[in-house]
């Protein structure tokens, strides 16, 4: 039971890591689109 429940912890934690992973490439690709609509906007 004990090793389950690190398991299960573990799991969550790499979960974890993951999802913040997306999320930084999700927001690096939201600010070059940014980027690149400023840039194409007439100043």
């Amino acid at each position: 039971m004990d090793k389950v429940d690190n398991n299960s912890s573990n799991n969550n934690r790499e979960g974890k890591k993951k999802r913040k992973k997306e999320r930084k490439k999700k927001e690096k690709k939201r600010k070059r689109k940014e980027k690149k609509r400023s840039i194409s906007l007439p100043p």
